[in-house]
């Protein structure tokens, strides 16, 4: 993320057994010239196919949720620090 404006994009796809997949990311100035910032997330689900019979769980069900952030900072000339996070989550049923 190095541009003065605010960009970004969000998707979406869905399928068939309530399966889909969200994501979205925003590119934004935080200090003009100086601070720029880029923050991500997706949520994926896939729904399973058939029912398991002991637990009544969704057999090949699939859960997860992604967000980042990157931040790039520009204190002087030619000095940059960056900072990365991000936080992932799975959820996976009985394959």
């Amino acid at each position: 993320p190095t541009d003065d404006f605010v960009s970004g994009r969000v998707s979406g796809e869905f399928s068939s057994f309530g399966s889909y997949d969200v994501s979205g990311v925003i590119n934004t100035p935080i200090v003009p010239d100086a601070v720029y910032g880029s923050f991500s997330a997706r949520k994926y689900h896939r729904g399973g196919r058939y029912t398991e019979n002991n637990y009544g769980e969704e057999i090949g069900q699939q859960d997860s949720v992604n967000v980042a952030a990157n931040i790039l900072a520009k204190p002087w000339d030619g000095g940059t620090i960056r900072i990365r996070g991000s936080y992932d989550r799975d959820v996976d049923a009985h394959q």
